[in-house]
């Protein structure tokens, strides 16, 4: 894709350490709480300064690609920092499905970006360690659809342009005892108060707790794992 306006950093792999061994870690630390960084201090912390200071301080906005966790998947979401005009306007230009308003996490990259007027949006798609079509589909919608408003790339002819459902009150449900989850809904769908999500059973099935949404809402983003201890976040819920 040829780029015919400004100009494009793309940074494919950030933590080349911790994608090598299957983490977010890079000798125990966390790149995307280690912002602004040291020029002197741990790997983790060196990545994230050499980040800022020679592509971050060089950009205008970012966009901010991640997934869910381990087993947990996020249905295709962009986030923005809250009272961000810029922040929102890039949001609904991007267009995923659902969008929100999130608060700054210290020393994260989008922190560290905020500090120095730099709009960053975060688009969470799928979940780690795990290819999703879905996700990959609609964050390249979305690239091209930020790239294209700013004309960097020609008009696209046929480009897909969905309703953007913002979210404004959202919570993880989590798990209030430990056994076996037998999922009843699926990542993204709609969902009304007091429907069953979900069931938690004991290993025999001989004994079973109803999960319930608890308003009027939104599936996303939903754990995949079969085994749940108690208090694990199992369904990220949201309304308009």
């Amino acid at each position: 894709m040829d780029v015919k306006r400004g100009g494009v950093i793309v940074v494919p792999l950030l933590n080349v350490f911790g994608f090598l061994n299957l983490s977010r870690d890079v000798h125990d630390k966390d790149v995307n709480r280690s912002f602004p960084g040291s020029k002197t201090g741990s790997l983790a912390s060196r990545i994230a300064y050499f980040h800022l200071r020679e592509i971050t301080k060089n950009i205008d906005f970012g966009i901010d690609i991640h997934t869910g966790g381990k087993q947990r998947s996020n249905y295709p979401q962009i986030r923005y920092t809250p009272k961000s005009e810029e922040g929102k306007a890039l949001a609904n230009i991007f267009n995923a499905p659902y969008q929100f308003a999130s608060n700054l996490i210290a020393k994260s990259f989008r922190k560290a970006a905020h500090n120095h007027n730099i709009p960053i949006i975060v688009y969470e798609g799928g979940e780690s360690l795990r290819f999703n079509k879905l996700a990959i589909r609609k964050g390249k919608e979305g690239i091209l659809n930020v790239l294209e408003h700013f004309e960097m790339i020609p008009k696209r002819e046929a480009k897909s342009s969905e309703p953007v459902i913002e979210i404004t009150n959202r919570k993880w449900i989590r798990a209030k005892i430990a056994g076996m989850l037998h999922l009843r809904i699926k990542n993204g769908e709609a969902v009304r108060k007091g429907q069953p999500l979900g069931y938690i059973t004991d290993t025999y099935g001989e004994s079973t707790f109803r999960i319930s949404a608890p308003y009027n809402g939104f599936i996303i983003a939903i754990n995949n794992f079969p085994v749940v201890n108690r208090g694990d976040a199992i369904f990220h819920v949201g309304k308009e």
